[in-house]
């Protein structure tokens, strides 16, 4: 295996093993190996100078796959996202879902992002232990507000018409 690819292959394991990612993935429409094959199509489309095979990015794999059974979970993977945002899309629709509620979401998604970046920063030049007590904070809220929004009774609808 590529140097490049086994680094990568190992990452993978390391990514997938983060218990807030699990907790995100655990709510998603998509299955660890999705995210996994998604990562791997991502990665090696966007950073690798070596253009591989889907026979090689089945390889990377944490468990080896065909090429067919790569394929059709990185298909079932992108499926699944662009079913997501349609779903948005028709909640938008049918008002059972406001900008308001949206801009909840939005704003999370916003908020880990930034927690990510401030966390890897840290990381590269080593933590304070207020750093570290200060992202560990975070975290925590960051995972209470997840829980939070992956409730049912979160999405209560807005003003749907009795005559829909």
């Amino acid at each position: 295996m590529d140097p490049i690819a086994k680094d990568f292959s190992e990452k993978l394991k390391d990514i997938t093993e983060d218990p807030f990612l699990s907790l995100l993935l655990s709510e998603s429409h998509l299955t660890e190996k999705q995210l996994q094959a998604l990562l791997i199509d991502l990665f090696f489309s966007k950073n690798s100078k070596k253009r591989i095979t889907s026979e090689e990015k089945a390889q990377i794999m944490p468990k080896k796959l065909k090429r067919g059974a790569y394929n059709r979970i990185l298909t079932q993977g992108r499926r699944n996202i662009i079913r997501a945002f349609f779903t948005i899309y028709l909640l938008g629709y049918l008002e059972i879902i406001d900008l308001e509620e949206m801009e909840a979401h939005i704003a999370l998604g916003k908020r880990i992002r930034s927690y990510v970046e401030t966390y890897r920063e840290a990381l590269a030049r080593g933590f304070s232990s207020e750093e570290a007590k200060r992202l560990q904070m975070v975290y925590r809220e960051l995972i209470d507000r997840v829980k939070v929004l992956a409730k049912p009774t979160s999405l209560k609808g807005s003003s749907i018409s009795p005559d829909m």
